[in-house]
């Protein structure tokens, strides 16, 4: 894992987010952004927290994705810890699922990480009902014990964080 290649990001002047892959990847949009930022910001939170049995976490998960509604949210919303409780919960999921934590950089970091790219895959994946590519990417990565309580918890929770970001694109525009 130490010699994992990053893609780095660079400044764009002509996009408005100003994050463009070295790779020629197309520039990535607001929402995805706005979920990296978001993930990142939850993995030093989960960082910070004590450790919960996958039972707590499969329970907080399914707790939070049925509290939180999304039509309500906007971009003051997303400090709440009600919506990064989504993202908490989905990394707290993925350490269960992947047998590890997911490697997340700093939130002023310029480079994506595997599991970052990983992830924001598989947002891409939901936001267009791509099922193939979530099922791919899911059972990839996912294996083992209650490998399908984990993937059926995460698509859960994913979903209802597109249409979180969604929710908040169009409250802002």
């Amino acid at each position: 894992m130490a010699n994992e290649p990053a893609i780095v990001l660079h400044l764009c002047p002509s996009a408005s987010v100003g994050l463009r892959l070295c790779s020629q990847e197309p520039v990535l949009d607001d929402g995805e952004v706005l979920f990296l930022d978001l993930c990142r910001k939850a993995a030093h939170s989960v960082r910070c927290q004590r450790f919960m049995d996958l039972r707590t976490t499969l329970q907080a998960a399914a707790h939070v994705s049925s509290v939180e509604t999304a039509a309500s949210f906007s971009d003051k919303d997303l400090a709440r810890p009600e919506f990064l409780g989504s993202f908490v919960c989905l990394l707290r999921l993925l350490h269960f699922g992947f047998a590890g934590p997911p490697r997340l950089y700093a939130r002023s970091s310029t480079e994506l990480s595997f599991d970052e790219a990983w992830l924001l895959s598989l947002l891409r994946a939901v936001r267009y009902d791509d099922a193939d590519s979530v099922w791919f990417l899911l059972t990839r990565r996912i294996a083992g014990a209650n490998a399908h309580l984990i993937r059926t918890q995460c698509l859960v929770l994913l979903t209802h964080i597109q249409i979180c970001l969604n929710s908040v694109d169009a409250n802002c525009n």
